[in-house]
């Protein structure tokens, strides 16, 4: 109870008692991307005219990590975010949700029915739900729905192609445990390694011996164990070590080099058997992930790797983010299409929500009761 004896209200019940937009928005058919990844998960909806309507985040909602009830409990929270300034539901809802780990026909069945009910009780039981995974929005806000190859580059890596014909191809995506080179963590993991080797006198000198020591903040790399090895040293803080390696290797370490250019390799490797396989012979190629980030010496290295593989591929940079990515597929569900201006002007109003703490923090929070997924 609040104060005055008034009930608390739902979610579903705040946005059904919000203060209403236009009569005509509430009449359009609306469309929602959703990108969901390892951390966060991203909803921005437009109406079908690609006017901005909202935009909001959440926690993680990959299945593999947070399963099932935490999957919905954060793609719901980012959509009633999003819908926060709309009032209520729009009568027709088109949501296509890319989610990392959900990658089968019987993942996307089982997403599907956890998020029924938790849907239902935000008014959006009647929308139209398309699921895909990560690598589909990102290739979708790279290349804007144009054929070419995408390269994830983060925690994990993989390559997407999609050809003029509609034709998919995927290379990689395997996983931290099974395959996942060229990675953040794969980078993260060849550091630690090498320092050890090291440390003992097995493998060449390097100066990540002492910058890994520094990082874990450590005395002496003996220690690195007791730290690796307790169960709140994370995948992602493996990747941290990362950017490590590029700053080593620019210092001139051979060892550092020699890391980097196996991991760029097989980045390569992974578009060229994509686009190979696609019969793609001048691929456009855009890498996308936290990796990336790490300057012209990624761009230059990856290039030069590529090239070795596919003479005639070319690098463009992404156009949109991956929540841009989902809308895009949410349109062309629906045989429509968003790009130019209208998404330039959407990527502007994306980037100034996000960084609104109302589009990542509203009240009252969502709860999930008796593991049913259904919010109360």
């Amino acid at each position: 109870m609040e104060a005055g004896g008034e009930c608390a209200k739902t979610p579903a019940q705040e946005i059904a008692t919000g203060p209403l937009l236009a009569n005509t928005l509430l009449a359009m058919t609306c469309y929602c991307g959703v990108d969901g990844g390892g951390t966060r998960t991203r909803a921005v909806i437009v109406d079908e005219n690609g006017g901005f309507v909202g935009y909001g985040a959440s926690g993680a909602s990959n299945p593999k990590a947070v399963g099932l009830e935490g999957t919905a409990f954060s793609v719901c929270e980012a959509l009633q975010r999003a819908f926060r300034d709309m009032g209520q539901p729009p009568q027709e809802l088109c949501i296509y949700a890319g989610l990392a780990g959900v990658r089968t026909s019987p993942d996307r069945k089982a997403v599907e029915e956890a998020l029924r009910e938790p849907l239902a009780a935000l008014g959006l039981g009647g929308a139209q739900l398309h699921l895909g995974n990560d690598l589909d929005v990102a290739h979708a806000a790279a290349l804007g729905g144009e054929p070419g190859v995408v390269l994830v580059v983060g925690t994990g890596s993989a390559a997407l192609g999609r050809d003029e014909r509609g034709r998919t191809r995927q290379a990689g995506g395997w996983g931290w445990f099974i395959d996942d080179p060229g990675s953040g963590y794969w980078l993260g993991y060849q550091a630690m390694r090498a320092a050890a080797r090291s440390c003992d006198g097995r493998g060449p000198t390097t100066m990540l011996e002492e910058r890994v020591r520094n990082f874990l903040r450590i005395m002496t790399l003996h220690e690195m164990p007791n730290i690796i090895y307790n169960p709140h040293f994370s995948r992602e803080r493996v990747a941290e070590l990362a950017p490590i390696i590029f700053e080593v290797a620019e210092a001139g370490d051979a060892c550092a080099n020699a890391i980097l250019k196996k991991g760029f390799d097989e980045l390569a490797l992974m578009v060229a058997t994509v686009a190979r396989e696609l019969d793609m012979e001048r691929p456009h190629v855009a890498a996308v992930g936290g990796i990336t980030h790490s300057g012209q010496t990624f761009e230059d290295r990856l290039l030069e790797a590529l090239h070795a593989q596919l003479p005639f591929a070319s690098m463009v940079h992404a156009r949109a983010t991956p929540v841009l990515g989902a809308l895009i597929l949410a349109y062309a569900k629906n045989g429509r299409r968003i790009e130019g201006q209208k998404l330039k002007n959407l990527q502007e109003a994306v980037v100034k929500s996000a960084a609104t703490p109302a589009a990542v923090n509203t009240q009252p929070g969502l709860s999930i009761s008796g593991g049913t997924g259904q919010f109360v």
